[in-house]
């Protein structure tokens, strides 16, 4: 049956090109979108590494550079403010909490090994606020950041790359020009749920750029479950220790609405790909249907034929299919060609298994849709009486 349908392929070959286009687009169109959707799905499965439930940020801007003595006011304000009866905790960090766009970059090296990492500079608090699940070793201490050599914490992904199969724990690793000894090992740290995750390392605020070169502080308030903050309260608290002549208050969120703005935009661009997809699939699906059930007319006297020379309506209806199936084949062929260059080629910043799950679902779904489109002229085939048929023609 197949030998033949190809056959009858190859004869009818102007015909079936208009439809071997129709499909190979779709099916690149299909996997396009399957591969951004399967992405964005598999990276927020993933999380982000914290819990921003109750959990307030205050965005600070001093007028003028940070110095050495603003630690010990932010300690002194962080204790007020824990005084607080519906504040569990307060944490200190700089360019490191999830859902903003704010981040600092810098080159790590631990042996033969280089990476450019995000770093995070934050308090022995930070932990407390964010709940960040660590796989190995613990969270460093205020007393762990006044040793010669500093503390730090790195995310696993960053442990494998840097360390492979050793354990990183007490390795040293260099950022600049300073050293740190690693305690910890977090299961990860991102920005955002959509967020490829980067590797990061996670040194103690007292021992950054934050003394050196910045005028940028974040606050994150953790209150306790089900108590609302009292802003105007924290705000008076904060004016105490930072007045307004030196310091501009520019933000105070609560995170979880941060958390769904930051993953607006890119929701946005979920809806429209699967918008799209829907598009695709309601035309191709009833496009398909006309085609062949437009085709499966003009054929009925090649079929009432094979059915008076003994073949049974239920082995036409299935040449149809399998004729289709085979269509679909060779639409997918070439496009299949170009698709595994992607990978071979880096074009696109995506992960080889990503990739080819995306690629499989697409060959999956395309062939779905066919057998969807076909079921119903290949049904009608079944309603073909031979006799009549032939004398209609």
């Amino acid at each position: 049956m197949i030998k033949h349908s190809l056959k009858l392929i190859w004869n009818q070959r102007k015909k079936n090109t208009y439809l071997i286009i129709e499909l190979f687009l779709i099916f690149v169109l299909l996997f396009l979108n399957g591969t951004y959707l399967i992405e964005k799905g598999s990276y927020y499965l993933e999380g982000v590494g914290a819990n921003v439930e109750d959990v307030t940020y205050i965005r600070l801007e001093k007028k003028t550079p940070i110095t050495p003595n603003d630690l010990a006011t932010f300690n002194a304000l962080k204790n007020e403010l824990r005084e607080m009866k519906t504040i569990e905790n307060v944490s200190l960090n700089y360019r490191s909490t999830p859902y903003t766009y704010s981040m600092q970059r810098d080159k790590v090296k631990a042996g033969k090994h280089q990476l450019n990492c995000r770093i995070q500079s934050v308090d022995d608090d930070y932990q407390k606020i964010f709940q960040s699940p660590i796989t190995a070793g613990d969270w460093f201490t205020a007393k762990d950041t006044n040793n010669r050599i500093a503390p730090a914490l790195i995310t696993e992904k960053t442990a494998n790359y840097l360390f492979a199969n050793e354990s990183p724990l007490n390795k040293r690793i260099t950022i600049g020009r300073d050293e740190f000894r690693i305690v910890g090992v977090l299961e990860k740290s991102k920005r955002n749920n959509y967020e490829k995750e980067q590797h990061a390392i996670i040194i103690p605020i007292s021992r950054s750029n934050w003394l050196k070169e910045n005028n940028l502080s974040e606050l994150a308030i953790r209150s306790y479950s089900g108590q609302a903050l009292n802003i105007q309260e924290v705000i008076s608290h904060l004016r105490n220790y930072l007045p307004a002549k030196q310091y501009d208050i520019r933000q105070i969120s609560e995170m979880t609405q941060m958390k769904t703005n930051a993953n607006r935009f890119t929701k946005s661009d979920i809806l429209m790909s699967l918008g799209i997809m829907l598009f695709l699939i309601i035309n191709m699906v009833l496009g398909m249907i006309g085609i062949i059930g437009y085709r499966v007319k003009l054929r009925r006297e090649e079929m009432a034929v094979r059915m008076a020379m003994g073949a049974t309506a239920k082995k036409v209806s299935q040449q149809i299919r399998v004729e289709m199936y085979l269509l679909c084949l060779l639409s997918i062929i070439p496009a299949l060609l170009m698709a595994i260059q992607i990978p071979l080629l880096d074009l696109f910043p995506v992960d080889d298994s990503l990739f080819y799950i995306a690629l499989g679902s697409a060959i999956l779904f395309i062939y779905l849709l066919v057998a969807i489109a076909v079921w119903y002229p290949a049904r009608s085939i079944l309603r073909i009486e031979p006799a009549l048929a032939l004398k209609e023609e």
